[in-house]
């Protein structure tokens, strides 16, 4: 009897423990579905958001390999500009050069116009102005002059227009990229300024150049009617004699290029003044160069006058009298001692006649 008590206790036991733990386990398989039945849901929703993506990106790639495509067109049709640009200049084809250069200042790469400053793109634009097409009027004035043979060939009003268009240039290039002192190194006002006082200089020097050409090719034609008046003209008194020479045409060119160059110095002389246009070496040499020309000019040479006919003694003789400026002379070389000095303190080197003009 015990024993049949214990059998049957154990094995009520035995169903407890059986119907709770088969209990337990129907609860984890219905806790388990919910679990799959919930990812399930999840599992849809991100493959729909995916899909949406999918889509939004399916949508966007278009987009964006058209943005890269319209870069990279943009970028081939600048290399182009650049390689025609290249070869027109060295055909010498400047009209084109021109055409080509405005193209490549108005193209924009990746939203940002070109920086001329880069590799030197800028002395491009001068050689182009300075070589380039002319206005109709000045290839008019230009062909005028050439068949009245009132100018020589060479010195066409071409050249000064070109000069003239290259100074405005680098005048332009000064305002646009003024220095800095934050990039001390940066190519800026600093670098055009030589530049532009160098340009400046030579087309006054060619104006000077191409109107004492001219001069004397007046002078030339001339010569045989004055040579017909010579014998009348040999009782002219030592005044008239002054006055004649003071009217030639000479001087009166090198008077005018004289105001013209002291334009030129004032201007250097202004910006000289202040930092770091004072620590430039380039410059002093420019002003101290340029002032040795201007003392040049204003030795005029020597005039031959007859000293004994105003008083009616005339011996055939003819005496040589310098005409100098003296006084403006002496203060152009002054300047141009102080200017060259500098330029030398500053490491500027000069050839040895430059040095001996200025007796440093």
């Amino acid at each position: 009897m015990p024993v049949a008590r214990f059998a049957s206790a154990f094995r009520q036991s035995q169903g407890d423990v059986f119907g709770g733990w088969q209990a337990n386990n129907l609860r984890k398989r219905k806790r388990g579905a919910d679990i799959i039945e919930e990812s399930s849901v999840d599992q849809d929703e991100i493959s729909t958001d995916e899909a949406a993506s999918g889509e939004d990106s399916e949508l966007k790639v278009p987009t964006i390999s058209r943005k890269a495509s319209a870069a990279g067109l943009r970028q081939q049709h600048y290399s182009v500009l650049t390689s025609l640009l290249h070869r027109c200049i060295l055909e010498k084809d400047y009209a084109r050069a021109g055409r080509a250069w405005g193209m490549l200042l108005r193209t924009e790469v990746n939203g940002h116009p070109p920086d001329i400053r880069a590799h030197d793109r800028w002395g491009i634009g001068a050689q182009i102005l300075l070589n380039g097409p002319i206005s109709p009027a000045v290839t008019d004035a230009a062909q005028s002059s050439i068949q009245g043979d009132s100018m020589p060939r060479h010195a066409t009003p071409a050249i000064l227009e070109g000069l003239t268009k290259a100074k405005d240039y680098y005048e332009r290039l000064i305002l646009q990229f003024p220095y800095q002192k934050t990039t001390p190194d940066a190519t800026s006002s600093l670098t055009f300024y030589p530049v532009m006082f160098g340009i400046w200089i030579h087309s006054i020097q060619h104006r000077y150049r191409t109107a004492i050409q001219e001069a004397a090719l007046n002078q030339k034609n001339g010569n045989v009617e004055e040579s017909s008046n010579e014998a009348n003209s040999d009782n002219e008194s030592s005044a008239s004699g002054v006055a004649k020479y003071q009217s030639d045409p000479v001087v009166a060119i090198r008077e005018t290029t004289v105001h013209e160059a002291n334009e030129i110095a004032e201007r250097l002389t202004e910006l000289l003044t202040s930092p770091p246009y004072s620590d430039h070496a380039g410059l002093w040499k420019i002003k101290g160069m340029l002032l040795l020309w201007v003392s040049h000019l204003l030795d005029y040479g020597t005039m031959s006058v007859n000293p004994h006919a105003s008083s009616g003694h005339d011996n055939g003789r003819q005496a040589e009298y310098p005409v100098i400026n003296a006084q403006e002379r002496r203060a152009a070389v002054s300047k141009a001692q102080e200017a060259l000095s500098r330029a030398l303190a500053l490491g500027e080197t000069l050839d040895t006649r430059t040095r001996e003009e200025a007796v440093l």
